[in-house]
């Protein structure tokens, strides 16, 4: 289980830079990529989802305080996302 979580983290967190690069370089109008990274929705997705999952493997792994704080951490920064999602800020 630990090192399912782990793989897609670090996967995820990949995708994640490479999803915020292609955005601002569309957004910057340096090169367009698409439709896709026109908007921060892709980005948007992305982070909630490497977030949830960041913080799935901190209170796998961590140990005192670190296990409530860093999950808690990341998981507020997932539900803004989603919430930003919901409220349609792209």
């Amino acid at each position: 289980m630990k090192k399912l979580v782990n793989a897609l983290g670090i996967a995820m967190s990949i995708a994640s830079g490479v999803v915020i690069i292609c955005t601002f370089l569309t957004s910057y109008q340096f090169i367009y990529l698409g439709d896709m990274f026109t908007t921060y929705f892709t980005l948007q997705v992305c982070l909630g989802i490497t977030m949830g999952l960041w913080a799935i493997k901190f209170w796998l792994e961590e140990l005192g305080t670190k296990k409530y704080i860093y999950p808690l951490i990341c998981l507020g920064i997932s539900f803004s996302s989603v919430f930003f999602i919901l409220s349609a800020v792209r």
